[in-house]
Formats: C-alpha cells, structure tokens, sequence
C-alpha cells in the first residue's frame, strides 16, 4: 500500500529529533547516486552526439544517392514511352494499309471468280458441239459476253474474234455455216488459264502480305508489350525512390534534430551536476532551526482543501503513457402479199398496242380495197398510200430504235449501280459492327471507372473518418493534459508554501528577501502558472496545424533529486523531502508536457499525411470522373453513329430493292428484247414494201443498224428530218 507523501512528511517533522542523525548518511548517498547518474547521463549524451552525427552524414549520402536514381530513371521512363507510343503508331500504319489490300484482293477475287465460273460454263458446252445459235439462247451466255468485254486477256484481235462468234449466235441462221467453234474454244481455254494463274497468283500474293502483317503485328505487339512492361517497372522504381527519398529527408530532419536536441541536453546536465556538487558541500553547514515551524507546516500539509489537492496531484503516472490512434451495319415473221402485211401487222398491234399501228392497218385496209376497185382507182390513191404507211412504219421503227439505245444505257447504269450501292452497304455494315464493338469497349472502361471511383469514394470517407476519430482524441487528449497539468502546478504550489513556512522560522532574512520575489510574480501570476501559460500558447491550434511530427530518440537522464541549501541543519531533512516531491512533481509535470509535445507533433504529421493523402485521393477521383465522362460522351457519340448508320443501312436496303425491281427484268430479257425489236423491225419493213415495192432491208442490216447506234444522236443521223431511214451496211463504220 502506498503511503501518502504528506501523511509520510507530517510523521517526519513529529520525528525530526530521532532523524537528524541519520539525514547526513542518507544525504551522502543521495549525492553519491545523483553525482554517479551524471557521469553516466554525459556518457549516454556524448554516444548519443556521435551516433546522430553519423546518421546525418549517412542519411545525407543516400539521398544523394537516390536523387541521382531518380533522375536515372525518370529518363529511361521517358524514353519507354516514346518507344511505345512510335510502336504503335508503326502497327496502326500498316493495319490500314493491310486492310486496303484485303479489300483490294476481295474485288479482285469476286471478278475472277465470276469470269472463271463462266469460262467453266461455256467451254464445256461449245466442246459438246453446241452451235453458236444454241449457246448464245443459254440463260447465262450473257456473262460471257460480258466477260469477253472487259478481260485484260485477250489481245483485240481475240476478243473481236470471240464476240463476232458470239454475235453470230444472235441470228436465226442455225441452219447456215457453223462458225470455226474449236479455234473459239482454244481462246476460251487460254483465257481460262491465263485468269486461272492471275488469280492464283494474287491469292499467294494476298496470303504472303498477310502472313508478313502477322508477323510485323506480333513484333509490333511484342514491342509494345514489352515496353509496357519496362514503364511499369520504371515507375514502380521511381515510386519507391520517391518514397525512400522523403523519408530519408524526414529521417535526416529527425537525426538533425536529435543532434541538437543531444548537445542541449549535454550542457543543462552539465551545468545541473555542477549545481549539485555546491549544493552538496554546502548542506553539510546546514543542520539548525527546523523545529520551530514543524507545527506550522503540518497545519499547512494537513489542511482539508490541501489534502484533496493532493490526492489529484500525486497519481501522475496514469497520465505518462498513452494509447494513441494511428490512420493510416414476240417474236414475228411475214410473208408477202396485202393480206400476209395486213396480218403481220394486225400481230404487232396485238403485242404492242398504239395508235400508230390503228393507222398503219387503217392504210393497208385502204390499199386492199383499193387493189379490188378498177386499175385507174388504184393508180388514183397508190401514191398516197405508200406516203402514208411509209411514214407510219419510219416513225415506229425510229421508236424501236429509241427504246433499244435506251435499254442498252439502262443496262449500263444497273450493272454499275447495283455493284456500287452493293458496296456501300457492306461498307456501313462494317461501320456498324466497329461501333458496337466500340460502345461495349466503352461501357467496359465506364464499368471499371465506376468501379474504381467508388473505392476510391471509401477510401476518402476511411481518410475522413480516421481524421475525424484522431481530432476527437487529440482534443481530449489535450483537454486531460490541462486538467492534469493544472492541479499539479496547484500542489507543488502548496509545497513550495509549506516549505517557505519553514524557513521563515529557519532562515528569516533569506525568507524575507525570497518573499519580496514570490509575492511579485504571484501578483503577476494570478490563476494558473507562468509555465502552463506557456504550455497553453505552445499547443493552440495554430501550432498544432504547423509543427511536424518529430519523435525524439534521446533518452534524458534521470538524476536523483537532492535537497537543496539551507542554514539550519535541523531543517534538511524535511526541507530536503518536500523539495524531493516538488521536484518529482516538477518532473513529471515536464514529462506530462514533453508526452503532450510528442502527441500533439503526432497529430500535426498524421493531419498532414491524412490531408495529403485525400488530396492524392480527390485528385485521382476527379481524374477518373474525367475519363467516365469522355468515354460517356464517346458512347453516346457511337450509339447515335450506329443508329445512323443502320438507318442508312435500312435504305440502302429499299434502294437495292428498287433497284432490283427496275433492273432485274431488264438484265435477264435484254437480248430477248433487243431481238425482238429487231424481228418486229424486220415485219415492218416487209409490209411497208408490200405497198413501196422496194427490197426490205435485211435482218443482218437491221441487226447492224442498232449495233451501230450506242446514242440518241446515232439514231436521229438514221433517220434524218426530211424522212426516210438510212440503213447501216454491216461492217460498215458509220
């Protein structure tokens, strides 16, 4: 059980008479023990000079050190990145350029695919003996026809040779010569083969640049892989130099400290062990006058209101350690005569019903009955007759004539439109798909953001949270060290009253000299201490936002406290036990304020770290708010791209059907059209000399009249204002 000091000092001063003799002996060894822990105490203090000194001198090296690391790496860092980003640029280079020659090789395979299949078709049939009449009536000799037209192949020559061959078909003259058939074939194979090996070629081709992209890619890939990897290692070192290289600057900032804090504690020490080597010498004089003010001074000590002071003041040790909170997309034919005309022509209106031919049957109704009247009567009306229907018959044919130009110009433009529009909308399909791929890749990168964003909200509400925990703590942490401080200064003011009760009966001209000092400054000092003023000012709220964090490592020696001089040898030893408690309040009241620096540095490095750490945390937030955002309006970009593109999509679909719906006919019955016209030329012209008498031109002049007309002008120089119809000879150039 512990003895209350002031109960222990009170039996004392009712004991002095049987303590005076032993004091002396206690005293020595009291100084004995205090003038050992001195030299001890400068031993500790010197060491610890000598290492915090190496410790600048080493701390010092490595940042030099480090800083020059760093500077290394930053460079190399730099140089990763222009790496990586010319990779790239080298890959996205030739994927576009990859991508035309695909395209290119595509078309280019389409066509000789095309080609080849017709070749197939045809060789095959003419080698069976097919004529060229009969092969030319096959649904699909059109391709070859076309084939023959645009091939780079065949020499003029050849391809003059094969259409001819192919034109020939086109007339009804399957009961004439054959054309030479073997010598078309042998063309037709040579052809086959030459575009057989072009396209063979150009696959090998296109195979080669692809597999020398995919090599080039992988390279690339690997580049920048490789690069990748060298950044994040770079970066990962520049990190770690960059924290090695702030704690060493706050390491190096904390020995300097240590240093100086060492050395001051060296020469307060040095000047107190000497005060205690006088003291010491000079207590052996003072051994007299202390039983007058015992009575006194036990009713001081034993007052009611000094012993509740005491019993706060004492326990002090509840207050020395402290838990603290760290944070850390129809075909016709006629004959001669009126009747076989009349009927020819009376088939021809059926199949195409118009005015013109009403009229035309009109005149040969009129010339019938004509021939049946008396010889002068036909004489009269023949001339006008002929007039007539050989103006009627010009006109139609010059209409025939018209038509065939113009199916021929339609036939050009479809073939051309469809592959065209065809292309398109391969085109925007593609762009379609990219762009969904995109939008996925963008709501991916949104996802992860978010993600990313809301650990980042945690950790900030954790940092807020620590804060907050650490501030609450801080202030009551304070608010006790004022309580605590408070009445321990009251208690050592007690003693220290006592104590100058003693010694106005001890020593009355020294009191009375100290007394003019102690009124001066209580008079200044009323309430509280000058010394926890002073604390108050040194922990405001200011310096507990500026001062940083510093934990000092050197150990401050406890030297046993020693009565201090008096005159009077009886009064040493109860003189010499108060002072030993005041002091021990003394000391523990600036252990107390050294803790209360020691936290409330903590506190100031923790608010500085936790408010740097938020910072770094709001920072990279709003970076990361910043990108969600690009890549939303990046996505909302792509989706309103991808619905124009599908609606674009969607009419170029009702355009291909259009299309398909004007063209297709025409395409599949161009030659039966076209053949027809020149039948139901050949008809007109037979019955119009029914009536003119003049030879009708022949099918093969009709056939040269519309090869030779490829314009609207072509066909007006054939049939000229002032009438008539110039015919084409075959062969002719006209």
């Amino acid at each position: 059980m512990t003895v209350n000091p002031i109960r222990k000092i009170t039996a004392m001063l009712e004991d002095m008479q049987k303590e005076l003799t032993r004091e002396k002996e206690m005293e020595g060894e009291l100084f004995e023990k205090a003038m050992c822990a001195c030299e001890t105490g400068k031993a500790d203090l010197k060491k610890a000079i000598e290492d915090s000194s190496a410790a600048v001198a080493h701390l010092t090296s490595e940042l030099e050190e480090e800083s020059a690391s760093k500077a290394q790496v930053d460079g190399a860092l730099k140089e990763h990145y222009a790496s990586k980003a010319q990779a790239q640029a080298d890959l996205e280079k030739a994927s576009t350029l990859r991508a035309k020659e695909a395209e290119a090789f595509s078309k280019h395979a389409q066509m000789a695919k095309f080609s080849i299949n017709a070749l197939g078709k045809a060789i095959p049939q003419l080698e069976g003996g097919a004529s060229a009449a009969a092969f030319m009536q096959q649904e699909d000799s059109p391709e070859l026809r076309r084939v023959i037209e645009v091939t780079r192949f065949l020499t003029p020559g050849q391809r003059e040779e094969v259409l001819s061959f192919l034109d020939d078909g086109l007339d009804d003259n399957s009961g004439g010569p054959s054309a030479p058939v073997a010598e078309i074939v042998g063309v037709l194979k040579g052809l086959k083969d030459d575009m057989t090996g072009d396209f063979t070629s150009a696959s090998s081709t296109e195979k080669a640049s692809a597999a020398g992209f995919g090599e080039l890619k992988t390279a690339k890939e690997s580049e920048i892989s490789a690069a990748s990897e060298a950044i994040i290692t770079k970066e990962k070192q520049a990190g770690e130099l960059a924290v090695l290289i702030a704690t060493n600057k706050d390491a190096l900032e904390d020995a300097n400290k240590e240093l100086g804090g060492a050395q001051q504690y060296l020469k307060d020490l040095t000047d107190s062990c000497s005060t205690k080597a006088g003291e010491r010498d000079a207590r052996a004089k003072m051994r007299s006058e202390e039983i007058s003010a015992i009575s006194e001074a036990i009713s001081i000590l034993t007052s009611d209101d000094a012993l509740d002071t005491f019993k706060k003041a004492v326990p002090s040790a509840a207050l020395l350690s402290k838990t603290r909170k760290t944070y850390d997309a129809a075909f016709l034919q006629a004959d001669a005569g009126l009747l076989k005309a009349k009927n020819a022509v009376l088939r021809l209106a059926k199949k195409h019903p118009s005015t013109s031919y009403n009229l035309l049957l009109m005149a040969l109704d009129d010339k019938i009955h004509s021939a049946e009247e008396p010889e002068a009567d036909a004489t009269e009306f023949a001339g006008g007759a002929k007039k007539v229907v050989t103006h009627m018959v010009d006109t139609m044919v010059h209409t025939l004539h018209d038509e065939d130009v113009e199916d021929e110009h339609k036939k050009e433009f479809c073939a051309n439109e469809t592959e065209k529009v065809t292309d398109l909308k391969q085109e925007k399909i593609d762009l379609s798909a990219s762009l969904s791929a995109s939008i996925e890749e963008f709501k991916d990168g949104i996802a992860n953001l978010m993600a990313e964003i809301k650990t980042l909200n945690e950790e900030i509400n954790a940092n807020d949270k620590e804060v907050f925990d650490g501030t609450e703590l801080r202030q009551k942490e304070h608010q006790e060290f004022i309580d605590s401080f408070s009445t321990m200064d009251t208690a050592k003011r007690l003693i220290e009253k006592a104590a100058n009760r003693l010694h106005d009966f001890y020593n009355p001209k020294m009191m009375g000299k100290k007394r003019e000092v102690v009124t001066s400054k209580a008079l200044a000092n009323a309430g509280l201490s000058l010394a926890v003023q002073r604390m108050q000012a040194s922990f405001s709220d200011k310096s507990l936002l500026q001062k940083k964090a510093y934990h000092t490592k050197v150990v401050v020696p406890a030297i046993p406290e020693t009565p201090t001089t008096y005159e009077k040898k009886e009064s040493g030893g109860v003189l010499g036990l108060m002072n030993t408690m005041k002091e021990e309040i003394v000391a523990d009241l600036r252990q107390l304020e050294t803790e209360e620096k020691n936290s409330a540095a903590d506190y100031v490095r923790i608010m500085k770290e936790a408010k740097e750490s938020r910072a770094q945390l709001v920072k990279s937030k709003m970076h990361k708010l910043d990108n969600k955002a690009e890549l939303e309006e990046k996505m909302g970009q792509a989706k309103t791209d991808k619905k124009l593109t599908e609606e674009e999509i969607q009419n170029i679909a009702l355009y291909l059907v259009q299309l398909h719906s004007e063209c297709d006919f025409l395409m599949r019955n161009f030659e039966v059209r076209h053949e027809g016209r020149v039948e139901e030329e050949t008809g007109l012209e037979d019955a119009k000399t029914i009536v003119t008498h003049e030879e009708p031109p022949t099918h093969a002049q009709i056939e040269a009249d519309y090869k030779a007309e490829k314009t609207d002008k072509d066909v007006e120089e054939h049939f000229p204002p002032e009438g008539g119809h110039i015919h084409t000879v075959p062969g002719e150039v006209f």
